[in-house]
């Protein structure tokens, strides 16, 4: 399997905690890990497997051609400036704001719920909110076997 090189925007927080751990846990090849977080947070030092990381100001101009996976854990406004860059180097961008939620042009994606929707991607994913996701995870084999007309959430 080939390592990826990931970079996990604001990844200095415990979102990019978490994305570590899985890694870990999951024995992700990875290449190049960056951590790309505010201008407080710059300079700070992670431990990822036997690595130093420290983390980088997020800025317009950061990123590269080796960001190959990108993982947008920012402000909508943030990932609204950053995505498009990271997709014009080629990277494949996954969004957790809600910039690209409403975008038609941009896959929706629970991976254990509609992985198929991957396939028309154009560089960009976004996923649902933290509460939308458990909620669709468990109607969905639900609705495959008796289809939902319609769900009140309160």
């Amino acid at each position: 399997m080939d390592a990826y090189n990931i970079t996990i925007i604001v990844g200095s927080g415990i979102v990019a905690q978490e994305f570590l751990k899985i890694l870990e846990e999951r024995d992700i090849p990875t290449g190049r890990i960056r951590l790309l977080a505010t201008h407080s947070s710059a300079g700070s030092v992670v431990h990822f497997r036997d690595q130093k990381i420290i983390v980088e100001e997020t800025t317009p101009d950061i990123l590269d051609k080796n960001d190959g996976i990108v993982f947008l854990t920012a402000t909508s406004d943030l990932t609204l400036q950053i995505a498009p860059i990271a997709k014009g180097h080629g990277s494949f961008v996954v969004d957790d704001s809600s910039a690209y939620r409403m975008d038609p042009s941009v896959p929706l994606v629970i991976p254990e719920v509609n992985a198929t929707d991957l396939e028309w991607h154009q560089g960009i994913i976004s996923q649902p909110n933290c509460t939308t996701t458990p909620l669709v995870l468990a109607l969905a084999p639900i609705h495959a076997t008796n289809p939902l007309q319609h769900i009140v959430v309160s």
